[in-house]
């Protein structure tokens, strides 16, 4: 892709693909506690409530959708269309959650891909599900670890609930 310059985004010419590194949250009542370093309330992965702008939150001169995501062997094969009426490139990305644990995050960010979609065009994306994408604290060792059992995985644009695809995947380690 060409290199960019302000002017060329501004007027269109070219189109951003970066995503927010972090949680904006829509008002300070959301924030924890300064002197409390407790996880409940911080980052996406603990954060109930709908924050301004979700974790991976990306801006584009076009639209995409996650429009089918299917676990093949320990793949997740993802397919992207791309909405609108220009070229652009998305982030697909794969979050895990252990449903049973009241304890752990909501969701946390375990892959993601980059994928060139061209305007009205659909693209597949693959995310390889390793060992370490099950990772998760074992009360029983006390330490973070592959852990066996159920899990959804969360796939979309950003880490917000709504735009999420929803799998059941059960890890055998």
């Amino acid at each position: 892709m060409p290199e960019a310059r302000v002017p060329d985004v501004l007027y269109g010419d070219y189109n951003p693909s970066g995503k927010l590194p972090v949680t904006f949250y829509a008002s300070d009542s959301q924030l924890p506690d300064y002197e409390d370093y407790g996880m409940p309330g911080h980052t996406y992965r603990f954060l109930k409530e709908k924050p301004l702008f979700a974790f991976c939150h990306g801006l584009s001169y076009t639209g995409f959708e996650v429009v089918r995501a299917r676990v093949r062997f320990v793949r997740l094969v993802v397919k992207v269309r791309n909405t609108g009426h220009r070229d652009g490139t998305e982030t697909v990305q794969l979050y895990v959650r252990r449903p049973g644990d009241v304890a752990g995050p909501l969701k946390t960010l375990r892959g993601f891909r980059r994928v060139d979609v061209p305007a009205g065009r659909t693209r597949r994306s693959v995310i390889r599900l390793e060992d370490r994408t099950f990772d998760w604290w074992s009360n029983e060792t006390q330490r973070v670890q592959p852990l066996e059992g159920e899990y959804e995985l969360l796939v979309g644009t950003s880490s917000e609930d709504e735009g999420l695809n929803v799998l059941k995947y059960k890890y055998k380690g």
